[in-house]
């Protein structure tokens, strides 16, 4: 699938592992401008896309087309970035897309993401497990 990356300053350090994991599993990376950048310069291959508010094609026409199967955005709090937050997040719970916005959210994810594709994972009740021998 695509990954769309766009992560504020101080969490870059924190997510490089994971991208080299998403990378690493197959994924395609997308991000903005400056974390592409980070991730470049930290040897992960990804390409440059534009935030809503830099212009068109960007990254929620992309979702809109079906091009992104999972965004991880942790915003900066800036308000130009928080208009930007509020159309990812919206068009993702739109779409259905998994949408994460922590560090620790992020890497849960990717972790599960690669745990599912090691083995197969069955539902069953909780009872099953606290069954008496």
């Amino acid at each position: 699938g695509t990954a769309f990356l766009s992560i504020k300053k101080g969490d870059k350090e924190s997510l490089l592992d994971t991208a080299k994991i998403l990378e690493k599993e197959g994924f395609k990376i997308l991000a903005t401008s400056g974390t592409a950048e980070f991730l470049a310069r930290n040897g992960v291959r990804c390409e440059k896309v534009l935030k809503f508010s830099e212009g068109r094609p960007n990254i929620v026409d992309m979702m809109k087309n079906g091009q992104i199967d999972l965004v991880i955005n942790t915003p900066s709090g800036k308000k130009r970035t928080l208009s930007d937050a509020y159309h990812l997040r919206r068009t993702a719970m739109e779409l259905n897309i998994p949408y994460f916005t922590t560090v620790a959210g992020a890497k849960a994810a990717v972790e599960a993401i690669v745990a599912m594709k090691k083995e197969k994972m069955d539902v069953k009740p909780l009872q099953e497990y606290y069954q008496a021998p």
